[in-house]
């Protein structure tokens, strides 16, 4: 399997302290990160790290097989094999009704307790029947002596 082709599948990941189920089919997700989470100091234990991920492709390509991953660096933090035959034909429609063309597939992992003793890349991927596709990351340092300190996590601590 090699890395991702021009096939128009792309992961999309929003990174964050908590996802929250709300009253109404929504959710929300709290603590947003951009592309770095600065800590004071590691190792850093944070109670819990989340990832909302979206996962996109052609209409016309659906996946046959779908695995979303965190990966620390180079190890697996965290992997989900979503479970392809509870995706309806009234998924698609729905999903070609927006004239977008593409499919949408969402998944959320969970790191709790989420340690991190040096500084670090969470790399969201997908894997499919035939590739894998990067996606999303964010890096987790050490805060800087310019960084503001109201910028840092503590981790709860």
């Amino acid at each position: 399997m090699g890395n991702q082709t021009n096939t128009g599948r792309f992961v999309v990941a929003q990174f964050c302290d908590d996802i929250r189920q709300e009253v109404g089919n929504k959710f929300s997700l709290m603590g947003c990160y951009g592309d770095q989470v600065i800590v004071e100091k590691f190792p850093i234990v944070l109670p819990k790290f989340c990832a909302h991920i979206r996962v996109f492709t052609p209409i016309d390509r659906p996946f046959a097989r779908l695995v979303v991953r965190a990966k620390l660096n180079t190890e697996i933090a965290a992997e989900s094999m979503l479970p392809l035959e509870r995706i309806t034909p009234s998924h698609l429609r729905a999903s070609q009704d927006n004239n977008l063309g593409r499919a949408t597939l969402v998944a959320v992992i969970v790191l709790s307790p989420f340690v991190v003793t040096e500084t670090s890349k969470l790399q969201i991927e997908a894997e499919t029947e035939d590739e894998i596709i990067p996606g999303s990351f964010v890096i987790i340092r050490e805060q800087a002596p310019r960084d503001a300190p109201n910028d840092s996590v503590d981790g709860g601590q």
